[in-house]
């Protein structure tokens, strides 16, 4: 059964990340002040210097006139393929109803919803990780971003062109604690990092994993889980 967990996006990140997407002019979704229907409009401008976030009106005198000061707000939208959302206040509106200003959020969380919860590593090295994406080529360098019992998501800044669905590809992943895996898998997904400008997210579904390299990644996760869990009760 599928469950559903964040993580989050914040400080300078936030600023970085939401810029991008009002580049993009990105559909939201936004819930008003406890509404249950989402009403769909898009990012408009971010002005990070003085701590808001334009979206356009909505389209109907009924949705607009709920957007009073104070009223909290609740977005969703996806980018590169994820989903996002975050709280936040309205502010005002803006020149005759011609967008809507909300207060910049805290943080930005990052939903997944999968079969298995996916564990960021809790250092940088954590893991060591390499790809091969072809059997003809050399294993690279890449980042691990979170991982799993099912799948991962590394990251490669050299990459310039996604590779095709269903591409397969082998990984080596050496730990920190002693545990080495080759594994082999398929891509799901790719798309750009929410944060850096170059190279690429690639999501990758294993294939084939044995019961002892699923009890492997198993304990690596728990462990993963249990190691950011000290960090943050330690700040």
């Amino acid at each position: 059964m599928s469950q559903s967990y964040s993580r989050s996006i914040e400080g300078p990140d936030l600023c970085a990340f939401l810029a991008r997407v009002c580049a993009m002019r990105t559909q939201f979704e936004a819930q008003v002040g406890g509404e249950s229907e989402a009403w769909v409009t898009r990012a408009r401008a971010l002005y990070a210097k003085y701590g808001h976030l334009e979206i356009e009106p909505f389209g109907s005198a009924e949705k607009d006139g709920a957007m009073q000061k104070h009223t909290p707000v609740e977005i969703s939208f996806v980018h590169e393929q994820l989903p996002y959302r975050f709280r936040t206040l309205c502010l005002g509106i803006g020149r005759g109803i011609h967008f809507h200003v909300l207060a910049l959020p805290e943080r930005i969380e990052v939903v997944q919803r999968r079969a298995h919860y996916r564990a960021e590593p809790p250092g940088h090295d954590s893991v060591q990780s390499e790809v091969q994406y072809r059997q003809s080529e050399e294993p690279r360098d890449v980042e691990t971003v979170n991982l799993s019992v099912g799948g991962i998501l590394i990251y490669d800044k050299q990459l310039a062109a996604a590779p095709e669905p269903e591409h397969p590809l082998t990984l080596h992943l050496v730990f920190d604690e002693g545990e080495v895996l080759r594994l082999s898998g398929t891509v799901r997904h790719s798309g750009a990092h929410p944060i850096l400008e170059r190279g690429l997210c690639i999501g990758v579904q294993f294939r084939g994993v044995t019961p002892p390299e699923e009890a492997s990644l198993t304990q690596i996760v728990m462990r993963w889980q249990r190691e950011r869990r000290r960090g943050q009760l330690k700040e």
